[in-house]
């Protein structure tokens, strides 16, 4: 078997995933995809555990959910028992000769195939090593138009498109429910950047080695990507607002738009993100009322409930009195689905008859309306 990965990369990786947005924002979504699709799941398996940085959250968002783990190389056995304990069964096994037969409910394999020349016998493989009516979740990098000096210095096979996949999956026995992509925010013109990438896997550890202001904003923006991909936006305009007047006016009104957050953006841009800003807070949000941006990234609290509330909330000048309250807070990244009103608490008035419950009638229907739409089984990312 051709397997194309330097072992020696374990102990980089081991440092940076709990850190990286990038593993996070990936680990959510396995999460969520799990519990969604398989909520009675008694086991799971990941094919390709590297330094047991997924299973460790599996272990912590499902502690009754069996966890086992197989890797090809010792060297990232050794950091996954480092991290695990004896939260995980761990065993050196080759992905297309895994020897188990009907023995997982569920089995992932993340960002592993495309390291593998022969990629139809390991899905045939992981199928074996299934139950009936068991489940596959699987992460590839997409687009081989993509293809570049990043994948490479990653020691990629190659890079899929959506139907190539799907055709192999189904050769292999599975049926696809259903295959999206992630990071979409990354598409648009990555191909532009990526003619330019070096064949140097340092480069690609630094853009997973994010400093913390380029973490934070990742965060957002996945976090953001995911619950619009949820609602039926599949490549997602985002804006990030400025922190200073004027976003700074060029340092004049402070230096951290120009410093910290524009050139985050600007990385983002680069790689192909249909990303903008910073933007001034003054703009951003009558931009994307517009519909320019699908969605805005507040630096801070005020900044985004300003607009929000200014929008959502009416009062009868003459009177005083609260006409309506409309607006909804969701809360991102979490592996389950959370909103609230968009208002205090007002205690002030409870018991009196004269609260409005229209905050609150609009979040539960946008729960009920996150919950009907599906969780995508098959991710393929750029």
């Amino acid at each position: 078997m051709h397997v194309s990965f330097d072992p020696a990369h374990f102990a980089r990786l081991f440092a940076l995933e709990a850190r990286s947005f990038w593993f996070r924002g990936r680990s959510d979504l396995i999460e969520w995809a799990l519990a969604r699709h398989f909520p009675n799941a008694r086991d799971f398996l990941e094919v390709g555990c590297g330094t047991g940085y997924v299973l460790d959250r599996l272990h912590r968002a499902f502690p009754a959910l069996a966890l086992s783990g197989s890797e090809l190389f010792e060297d990232g056995l050794a950091y996954a028992r480092e991290r695990l304990g004896d939260a995980a069964a761990l065993r050196q096994a080759d992905a297309t000769e895994l020897g188990v037969r009907d023995a997982f409910d569920v089995i992932g394999a993340f960002d592993v195939i495309e390291h593998i020349e022969d990629d139809r016998r390991v899905l045939a493989n992981l199928r074996t090593a299934l139950r009936p009516r068991g489940g596959l979740l699987l992460t590839v990098p997409q687009h081989a138009w993509l293809w570049s000096g990043t994948d490479v210095a990653a020691h990629h096979v190659r890079r899929y498109a959506r139907a190539d996949l799907a055709a192999k999956l189904g050769e292999a026995g599975f049926e696809v429910l259903r295959a999206t992509s992630f990071v979409t925010l990354l598409l648009p013109a990555m191909l532009l950047s990526r003619r330019f990438a070096k064949e140097d896997m340092a480069a690609v550890e630094a853009e997973l080695d994010l400093p913390p202001g380029a973490n934070a904003i990742g965060a957002a923006t996945l976090a953001v990507e995911r619950a619009l991909i949820r609602l039926g936006i599949a490549r997602p305009r985002l804006a990030v607002a400025g922190l200073n007047p004027h976003a700074g006016e060029n340092g004049l009104f402070g230096k951290e738009d120009n410093e910290i957050i524009a050139p985050v953006v600007e990385r983002y841009r680069r790689q192909g993100a249909a990303i903008s800003g910073p933007i001034p807070g003054d703009t951003v949000f009558v931009r994307a009322l517009a519909r320019e941006f699908d969605a805005v990234i507040a630096i801070y609290h005020d900044q985004g409930h300003i607009p929000i509330k200014l929008l959502g909330f009416r009062v009868d000048p003459e009177t005083g009195r609260w006409l309506g309250l409309s607006g909804v807070n969701v809360t991102l990244g979490l592996p389950f689905i959370r909103t609230s009103v968009d208002h205090g608490t007002a205690f002030d008035i409870a018991g009196k008859g004269i609260a409005s419950a229209q905050s609150m009638r609009e979040a539960i229907e946008f729960a009920l309306n996150l919950a009907a739409r599906p969780v995508d089984a098959v991710l393929s990312h750029a």
